[in-house]
């Protein structure tokens, strides 16, 4: 991106912090997961498989992914 990174989107989402922060997300949203995968070398898979297994959840059971974002985690808990 040309002219100072995130900079950009502060001053498109004019000092709006909310507005900042889903410009900036949905920028990368189409990248997010595989980056993630990516920067932590695979390791994503393992802390979501820990997360979901920390929950203790019959099969068939509930979890509920509040801040779902690309929602892998939901995928896992699947």
């Amino acid at each position: 991106m040309r002219g100072g990174g995130l900079e950009v989107f502060w001053q498109r989402a004019g000092g709006d912090q909310c507005r900042f922060v889903d410009e900036a997300f949905a920028a990368v949203a189409k990248d997010y997961d595989r980056l993630v995968r990516l920067f932590s070398c695979g390791l994503d898979r393992g802390w979501r498989r820990s997360c979901v297994e920390a929950c203790d959840v019959a099969r068939g059971g509930w979890i509920l992914d509040c801040a779902t974002g690309t929602g892998e985690l939901a995928l896992a808990a699947a």
